[in-house]
């Protein structure tokens, strides 16, 4: 729609209620092309992972699972970390060429 066009000079009202549907289902380029409802789902999850009671559980968590496979007798590398567990490949894959 041209600013200054036929269809806007008739219906102002529509290309801003283009523009704010378009920002709540589909995102708008100038910041990245989120939507509206991504965005506030990023706050959400950026505001839990920050409170001390998750990060305790979720670092425990990890804890624990890799303290299960290593006792299971997978090889892991170690210190486990507090995000993620990571298998030693070297050690656990045999590849002859």
């Amino acid at each position: 729609m041209k600013d200054n066009g036929l269809f806007v000079k008739k219906y102002p009202d529509i290309p801003d209620a283009l523009m704010g549907y378009q920002i709540d289902k589909e995102g708008h380029p100038t910041y990245g092309g989120l939507s509206g409802r991504d965005i506030m789902t990023l706050a959400v999850g950026l505001k839990t992972v920050a409170r001390q009671d998750y990060l305790t559980y979720r670092i425990n968590q990890v804890r624990e699972f890799g303290e299960e496979i290593h006792k299971r007798r997978l090889p892991v590398m170690t210190p486990i970390g507090g995000h993620a567990v990571y298998l030693d490949v070297n050690n656990s894959l045999q590849i002859r060429i």
